[in-house]
């Protein structure tokens, strides 16, 4: 992976390390490396978020003249987390792969 976003901490955490390619980036909001980014040849940081209405409005305004769009390769229902999971696996999948969760209200 080139960039790795840990939410969790503890053992995910140190498993994001292994995960990710020298050079890399990981990005956490729940703990700190002491000397893990160093072993691995990746770089670290800590960081908080505070909602800000004026920057998801200019967000939302890139999304929405399509200047800012994710690349989605495929979306599919929770019940196939396993095919995902597989997809992911195999390392040729180009883009994100959607879980969808409940039904589509768009």
């Amino acid at each position: 992976m080139d960039v790795v976003f840990d939410n969790v901490g503890g053992d995910t955490f140190h498993k994001a390390f292994r995960t990710l390619r020298k050079g890399g980036f990981l990005a956490t909001v729940v703990a700190f490396p002491k000397d893990e980014a160093q072993q691995y040849g990746v770089s670290v940081a800590r960081v908080q978020c505070k909602p800000n209405a004026e920057q998801l409005a200019l967000i939302r305004e890139l999304v929405d003249s399509g200047k800012l769009r994710a690349h989605v390769a495929t979306v599919l229902p929770l019940r196939e987390v396993k095919q995902a999971l597989e997809f992911s696996a195999a390392g040729r999948t180009r883009g994100k792969i959607v879980l969808e969760i409940g039904a589509r209200t768009l």
